[in-house]
């Protein structure tokens, strides 16, 4: 009996919950173990592209995914090209569609493509195409909620400003934003009402659920420049970790999207002197306070770590990055501009894809963590 006591108050003080969405830290002291990262920049071989990618990993090889021509190119470790496969066209190893959106590797090394229209087409691990496949994703629900905002067809849309895309078990996750007269960016609810990810059942191709909520921070600052977030799904048992721009916090859902912690510090050197933006000026003042400010940027869990990425804001030569292991803060760097951590191969970290159509080529930046 002692020992099931024990447990619950484990259980029940792990986490005070603010609501059912979101709780308050627990946040350790922080164990800084590395007070500078040297981040090696380097060119993978030069390939035809448009300039447009996505990063994906696949075991030992890092894959750059060409949206627009839909070549999927495999390099080493060392940027030396591998092969090249998939791109436009209507055979079993071809995409029959439209550009390609966002791409995620499945646990069994499929991956998933989502097209600018919304066709839905996977490959196996042999970059096959899978038979009756092609179809298109509606922006409907499966299965309906009570709430006025649970409803999906005519409220939400895709977060193409910041797609995050992932998969696990039978389902994919991807963000989605409100986007309507009802509920948008500058409608009164929009901040504590709309919902922020997609469940989608990867079988019958269809959204069953929507989830989540925007942070409590963004109904009390000015900063409605910033509504966005990045998630990342921990493979091993499918927790959820969301950033969201206006919060110094991370928080940590398991798979059925209860609750469970939350953790994180303040970035360095960032400028959050946001202005409210007004209906009147908002095509001018949004795209110009997402250029200056500062905000959180992109979450990722790569070999058993916790990596943020946080922009600084004009003001700076560099933005910023965190790295937490087991929820404690063990660094707080300075990264060259537009950093995102993607993979781990060892004994380096990847950051995501760069592309420099001006230059004509495709760069990423590499890094160790010594012991």
């Amino acid at each position: 009996m002692r020992k099931i006591a024990l447990l619950l108050f484990i259980v029940l003080t792990s986490c005070t919950k603010r609501d059912s969405f979101f709780c308050t830290p627990d946040n350790k002291k922080p164990n800084i173990k590395y007070q500078s990262i040297d981040f090696e920049s380097y060119r993978f071989d030069s390939i035809h592209t448009s300039y447009s990618g996505l990063t994906l990993q696949k075991e030992d090889r890092l894959l750059f995914v060409d949206r627009v021509f839909m070549w999927v190119y495999e390099f080493d470790r060392n940027g030396d090209l591998l092969q090249r496969h998939l791109g436009r066209g209507n055979s079993s190893r071809e995409l029959p569609m439209g550009n390609i959106e966002v791409a995620a590797i499945t646990q069994d090394n499929d991956i998933i493509f989502l097209g600018a229209t919304n066709e839905w087409i996977v490959v196996d691990s042999s970059f096959r195409r899978k038979e009756q496949t092609k179809r298109m994703l509606g922006m409907k629900l499966g299965i309906t909620d009570k709430g006025m905002y649970d409803q999906v067809e005519g409220i939400y849309a895709f977060l193409d400003e910041k797609y995050t895309f992932k998969s696990y078990g039978d389902n994919v996750y991807i963000a989605i934003v409100a986007d309507s007269e009802m509920l948008n960016i500058l409608t009164p609810d929009f901040a504590t009402q709309a919902r922020v990810l997609a469940r989608i059942d990867a079988n019958k191709m269809e959204i069953v659920k929507v989830l989540g909520r925007h942070t409590p921070e963004l109904a009390k600052s000015e900063g409605n420049a910033f509504p966005y977030f990045t998630f990342d799904i921990d493979r091993s048992n499918g927790d959820f970790y969301l950033t969201y721009e206006l919060d110094s916090l991370i928080y940590v859902y398991d798979k059925n999207f209860n609750i469970k912690s939350s953790f994180g510090y303040s970035g360095k050197d960032m400028d959050r002197n946001y202005n409210m933006v007004e209906m009147d000026n908002f095509r001018a003042e949004y795209p110009l306070q997402r250029m200056k400010r500062g905000y959180y940027d992109r979450v990722s869990l790569v070999n058993g770590k916790v990596f943020r990425s946080y922009k600084k804001g004009t003001h700076s030569q560099y933005d910023g990055l965190q790295i937490y292991e087991d929820g404690v803060l063990i660094a707080d760097v300075e990264t060259p501009k537009g950093v995102e951590i993607a993979a781990y191969i060892e004994p380096y970290y990847y950051s995501a894809f760069i592309c420099d159509e001006a230059r004509e080529e495709i760069s990423s930046y590499k890094f160790k963590l010594e012991k």
